[in-house]
């Protein structure tokens, strides 16, 4: 029996059907629940946020963004509609090698300028050091073959996040982006990376105490959901990964973006988001939420993008550890860029890419707009 019932063919059928959907302590064992045949609820009944919010602007910067006033409008209008700016950026390990400078990007560097001057006020900044979830890299000839043991790998990593830490003082600094991925296809080297963890944990608080260093997963995969994907995704949840990373772990991220699995997002266990807090104390980390929003798409419309916003803040609503909420991209992919080759994930915008406001704003926007009360 696979780990998830996918719901697809629900769409076929004329009336409401009841779904069985996993729970919180077996992917194999499922709970009740009822698909709405119509009603598509996008109201958000909280009167206050526990969170701030946070956005990615954009995906990609191009070079067709009218010499960056594209990018520079979109980066200001990510600070407008939310508390923090979200970075992804790849690990250099050019720059940061024995050879390097040991310079930052100066595209980063002044989009979080930007983004401060623009109204943000936290910066979150998530270092990526592997090139597809299962490889280190994408590491320069010098260091093709060698993974997180080597100390000519870790020790650009650790550099990087001090200059980052050291320059920006950002809220939320991590070395990894949904590294369970790693941990899959690399379990005895993800050992070494967690061994790096700890030791970048203790240079990035010499020279910002303030900045919460995290460890980053991805959640249908942490749960085992992804099991017909490859070889390395047929396994049981590992929840255990966290509390490899204690004691040095300020909090946990999370990207959650369940549109492989849910037909509609009313569909989701009332405990899909809160079942995390069974596994951690830390505070909680939603660093990456989307859905998809195409206007040709039936089951992936603009209105059950903003459907399953409302839903996962109801959700969230429950959860008392939730301290950051960001979504996936202010806007959708421009043409022309890789991201707009992938349908599902070229329209997670709350724009289009004609930055056209889609429903999902509205309801993003009511959801900033809380008081914000930790």
């Amino acid at each position: 029996m696979p780990r998830v019932l996918l719901v697809m063919v629900l769409a076929l059928h004329g009336q409401g059907c009841d779904v069985r959907l996993p729970d919180a302590d077996d992917a194999l064992a499922f709970s009740i629940r009822t698909l709405p045949e119509v009603v598509l609820d996008t109201t958000v009944d909280a009167t206050e946020r526990r969170f701030l919010t946070g956005m990615v602007p954009v995906a990609l910067k191009t070079p067709d963004f009218d010499e960056g006033q594209r990018f520079r409008a979109r980066v200001e209008a990510a600070a407008q509609l939310s508390d923090c700016f979200v970075s992804r950026p790849r690990m250099d390990w050019v720059e940061f090698g024995p050879d390097g400078d040991g310079e930052l990007n100066e595209d980063l560097v002044a989009a979080v300028r930007l983004s401060r001057d623009s109204g943000a006020t936290c910066l979150v900044i998530e270092i990526d050091p592997v090139a597809d979830r299962r490889h280190v890299g994408i590491l320069p000839p010098e260091l093709t073959g060698l993974d997180f043991a080597d100390e000519r790998v870790r020790d650009p990593v650790k550099r990087m996040a001090v200059r980052i830490a050291d320059e920006f003082k950002p809220t939320y600094l991590s070395i990894g982006v949904e590294m369970n991925g790693y941990f899959e296809s690399n379990p005895n080297d993800f050992v070494n990376y967690v061994a790096l963890h700890k030791e970048t944990y203790d240079v990035v608080k010499a020279v910002s105490p303030e900045t919460q260093f995290i460890a980053a997963f991805n959640l249908e995969a942490l749960q085992g959901f992804f099991g017909d994907l490859d070889e390395f995704s047929n396994h049981e949840p590992q929840w255990f990964l966290i509390d490899m990373f204690e004691p040095k772990l300020d909090a946990v991220a999370f990207s959650t973006l369940p549109f492989g699995f849910f037909i509609r997002a009313v569909v989701m266990p009332d405990d899909y988001l809160s079942r995390i807090e069974i596994h951690t104390s830390r505070d909680v980390l939603f660093t990456e939420m989307g859905w998809p929003g195409d206007a040709g798409d039936p089951l992936h419309s603009p209105i059950s993008q903003a459907e399953y916003l409302a839903q996962m803040m109801r959700l969230i609503d429950d959860m008392s550890q939730v301290r950051l909420v960001v979504w996936a991209s202010g806007f959708d992919a421009d043409p022309d860029t890789p991201l707009a080759e992938t349908p599902e994930f070229k329209t997670l915008g709350l724009f289009d890419h004609r930055d056209v406001p889609k429903p999902s704003l509205d309801v993003w926007t009511s959801i900033h707009s809380l008081p914000h009360r930790p």
